[in-house]
Order: structure tokens, then C-alpha cells, then sequence
């Protein structure tokens, strides 16, 4: 009865691990996307400062 009982467990703990993993893997493509928006956004304010800059030095 005891081995039915770890064979169990396994079985659980190992449905439990692949649901932990699949939504680490989650997070981390959500991350991913997040930083790539935070780059981008960076480089479009560094964009608009250099725009914003030529305008002042044109006055």
C-alpha cells in the first residue's frame, strides 16, 4: 500500500511541476514582451528628446 501511495504522489507532483513550469514559461515570455516595450519606448523618448533638442537649437 505505502509504493501505491508514492506512486501517487509522483504522478501529482509531477502534474503539480509541468502546471509550475508552464506558467514560469508564461511569465517569462510576459516579461520578455514587457522589456521589449520598455526598450522601444525608451527609443522613441530618446527620438522625440533629439527632435525636441534640434527645434530649441533652432530658435
Amino acid at each position: 500500500m505505502a509504493t501505491m501511495d508514492l506512486t501517487n504522489e509522483v504522478v501529482r507532483l509531477r502534474a503539480e511541476l509541468e502546471k509550475v513550469s508552464t506558467e514560469r514559461d508564461m511569465l517569462l515570455c510576459e516579461v520578455s514582451n514587457l522589456r521589449r516595450e520598455l526598450e522601444l519606448s525608451e527609443l522613441k523618448n530618446m527620438q522625440d528628446d533629439s527632435q525636441f533638442g534640434m527645434l530649441i537649437g533652432d530658435c
